[in-house]
């Protein structure tokens, strides 16, 4: 806790009612000058370190208990608050007695809790938070000496093994030293940093040529692999570097785990395999210094990191175990812990859980790919197995550090370097509850400026550990990208429905039900399943057991009625209004919109597209309404698609010419996936996540596009989907703004239920509409997408 030199006098202007002198007297060594005006202003607080404990353990001559903890004062009316040194509010209250001096040992007595002072807290420590914890520390020291034994953790082979059968060159020939003794040389790179184009990865640990280990042996200049080292952009040299000097323990003399939290399409796979291959050949000293690597991925990605360290290294330099899920399994983990050949294992979560066990303490690097599989915060069977394999040097790879609360990036960063941030409680209380309550609309002037606070020193914390870069670094690399919001006219059937459904009773029942006040949220999440497929299609309404010719008085009527059967009751009344049968593309306007974007991408460009939707059902109707009638050829991989048959589905659409419309399902097929023999991806709607949809979104960008990008995200204009899509605007996060989690809607007040229950047909739904209401903040080309809506949809450039 940095010093803090105590003033020696604060006095209560006279103007604040009640408002007393008061003194705190300096510690002798420390003298300091009298407090400002400003300092003693009414109502201000002031801030320091105690030791507290119960009253009735005070009175006792031993074993009194007492706490370290922090106590808030607000002068003027003796106002206290005191907190444990996790943020907790142990109890708050008026003070008994204010002492006329505060100095070392004075006595506080608070409800019933007695109190001793220890030392002031500037108020900056507290807003910041570092009074509570001793984690901020860590990045007060700034990077750990890098030539020190700490740093620079020792490998050490399995005895009586060589180093995965492999010694650095440096290492080969020895030379006979003086009197005929043999000694080996200075050890030396593996590869020329001189050369050009070369990326030494530790520079700062090198110091130009200075630098001196443990024992005063210099350091070795570590050196990529020019074969893969010249495939990368610098912003991957600069992530490579990252990589090593936290996995080295250069970053910190503590800790050597990182989190690679870079968007989606900036090769984090390719930055992970230079590392890896790296790692498993040098090291500062000289020799390897990891014998042993293991990544773990979800399953539909384990053949495509495969495919990856064939692609940048070739198959005859790191041959690596690709684990089956079958039985097989055990024989292939035998091979790769006892074997030299083996020394990378890739495998998915579910199969490297059963065989945790037996991996104990074989690999040095860790790599967790996806890894908000492990964002839970109270920890899970997949977080506990691979904690059992001993592997200190971890990496977290995801495009999404942060999707639903702060509480996820302390699970994150918990498991990859350990306690930097403390315990899950101290995280919440002194970073989460305060950072959460600030960006609440409702918030207060103080509340926003502890959160703005707290939110600098977390991002000060971490960014010893973490590294994230957007997309932008690809906008050099990589043809243009236009990502457009279409809005969609719902069609008048689809109004009338939408209509009727807000009206009947059993949504008045939900919203404005009786007793506590608050919306029945039991029936929030299906009455919003059923509002957003009336809004792809209303076909949809049609399926789940709807009974499709149920009276409509009977439906409407009876409060106790389905809402699904309400739908369908109300969608065969209109149907029969206007004569048109329920497959009619007309019946939506957004599935209108979905016909001219791929009109006109396929037919007038020659283009490939990418239909994504969160709903299995739409990809059907998509295929067998518009597909199939007009003679496109589609391909598809959703939830039930195999793992094996992902990539040839992938492979022939990019390189074989099949499919021009690949229909993909969101969560299936968000992650992981390179569509790049595409250049037009359609959301046709949005998933709960804004995450997943940015996963979504950057399959067809990435390394390996030849064309122009374009990426339409389609809004049934003034229904829940525009709503929901401002709010995700509002917030960045579109889970926090409806459910948390999964969990039905919780986190909605009546009155926001109310907001999202509605139809707001007399919105503009012109451009210049949109770009007011959704505040645009980027400008990219129209012309292309007015080209292929053909007057179908209003649009707008994302944000």
């Amino acid at each position: 806790m940095p010093a803090f030199k105590k003033p020696k006098l604060f006095q209560a202007p006279a103007a604040a009612a009640g408002a007393q002198q008061y003194s705190r007297q300096a510690a002798p060594q420390q003298p300091a000058p009298a407090a400002s005006a400003a300092d003693t202003a009414a109502g201000e607080a002031i801030t320091f370190a105690v030791l507290y404990t119960k009253r009735a353990k005070f009175s006792k001559r031993n074993d009194r208990g007492f706490a370290d903890g922090v106590m808030e004062l607000r002068l003027a009316d003796k106002a206290a608050t005191l907190y444990d040194m996790e943020g907790k509010v142990i109890t708050k209250g008026k003070l008994a007695k204010l002492p006329a001096e505060l100095e070392s040992g004075s006595i506080l007595e608070l409800g019933n809790f007695v109190a001793e002072y220890d030392k002031d807290i500037s108020t900056e420590d507290y807003k910041r938070g570092t009074c509570f914890t001793d984690a901020c520390k860590l990045a007060a020291q700034g990077p750990a000496n890098p030539f020190s034994a700490a740093a620079m953790p020792a490998f050490k082979p399995t005895a009586g093994r060589k180093a995965g059968g492999l010694r650095p060159r440096s290492l080969q020939n020895k030379q006979q030293g003086p009197g005929g003794s043999s000694a080996a040389p200075a050890a030396t790179a593996l590869f020329d940093p001189a050369a050009p184009g070369a990326v030494v990865v530790n520079g700062q640990q090198l110091q130009e040529g200075k630098g001196k280990l443990s024992g005063g042996r210099p350091v070795v200049p570590v050196v990529i692999d020019p074969y893969v080292g010249r495939h990368l952009r610098p912003h991957q040299r600069e992530g490579v570097t990252f990589l090593y000097e936290c996995v080295m323990g250069l970053r910190s003399d503590q800790y050597s785990g990182c989190l690679l939290a870079d968007e989606m399409g900036l090769g984090k796979t390719l930055q992970v395999i230079a590392l890896l291959w790296t790692l498993l050949r040098q090291g500062p000293e000289g020799s390897p210094v990891a014998r042993k690597a293991i990544v773990v991925a979800p399953a539909t990605l384990v053949a495509n990191w495969g495919k990856e360290v064939n692609k940048w290294l070739g198959s005859e330099r790191l041959r690596f175990i690709q684990l089956p899920q079958g039985p097989e399994a055990a024989a292939k983990v035998q091979d790769f812990k006892l074997g030299n050949v083996w020394r990378l294992l890739i495998g998915s979560y579910e199969t490297l859980r059963k065989h945790t066990e037996a991996l104990a303490g074989v690999c040095d690097v860790l790599v967790c790919d996806e890894g908000h599989r492990l964002k839970a915060t109270g920890g899970n069977k997949t977080i506990d197995a691979l904690q059992q394999l001993g592997c200190k040097r971890r990496i977290v790879l995801t495009g999404t550090p942060l999707q639903n609360n702060l509480q996820e990036l302390h699970a994150l960063l918990s498991f990859a370097v350990g306690d930097v941030l403390g315990t899950a409680s101290q995280f919440k209380r002194i970073y989460g509850d305060p950072i959460t309550r600030s960006r609440d609309k409702d918030a207060s002037s103080k509340e926003r400026e502890l959160g703005a606070a707290r939110a600098e020193e977390l991002q000060r914390q971490t960014a010893t550990f973490i590294l994230r870069r957007t997309q932008e670094v690809l906008s050099k690399h990589l043809p243009p990208l236009a990502v457009h919001t279409v809005f969609c006219q719902p069609s008048p059937l689809q109004v009338e429905v939408y209509r009727g459904l807000l009206r009947s009773k059993k949504m008045t029942s939900l919203l404005y039900g009786a007793g506590s006040g608050t919306a029945d949220s039991e029936g929030v999440l299906p009455a919003i399943t059923l509002l957003r497929k009336l809004c792809n299609h209303p076909k949809l309404l049609l399926q789940d057991g709807a009974a499709q010719q149920q009276p409509l008085q009977h439906a409407v009527l009876q409060g106790n009625a389905r809402l699904v059967d309400v739908a369908a009751a109300l969608l065969q009344e209109q149907l029969g209004v206007c004569r048109q049968p329920v497959e009619a593309v007309e019946l939506s306007g957004k599935l209108q919109a979905l016909a001219a974007v791929l009109d006109g991408a396929i037919h007038a460009e020659g283009s490939k597209v990418v239909v994504v939707s969160t709903s299995t059902s739409a990809l059907d109707l998509i295929d067998n309404l518009l597909c199939g009638p007009r003679g496109w050829q589609s391909v598809r991989i959703d939830g039930g698609t195999s793992v094996d048959e992902r990539q040839t589905i992938v492979d022939n659409f990019n390189c074989r010419g099949v499919g021009q419309v690949f229909l993909l399902s969101t969560r299936a097929g968000g992650a992981g996936l390179n569509l790049i023999g595409a250049n037009h991806l359609v959301l046709y709607d949005s998933d709960w996540n804004p995450a997943m949809d940015k996963q979504a979104m950057a399959r067809i960008w990435r390394d390996g596009q030849k064309r122009p990008c374009f990426v339409h995200r389609m809004l049934t204009t003034g229904t829940i989907e525009e709503k929901v899509y401002q709010r995700q605007i509002m917030k960045s996060d579109l889970a926090s703004a409806t459910m948390v989690s999964g969990s039905s809607a919780a986190g909605l007040s009546q009155n926001e239920l109310k907001q999202l229950f509605s139809l707001e047909l007399g919105t503009d739904s012109s451009c210049s509409g949109r770009h007011t209401r959704l505040k645009a903040t980027r400008q990219v080309s129209e012309a292309a997408t007015s080209k292929l809506l053909g007057g179908c949809g209003a649009m707008a450039p994302d944000v």
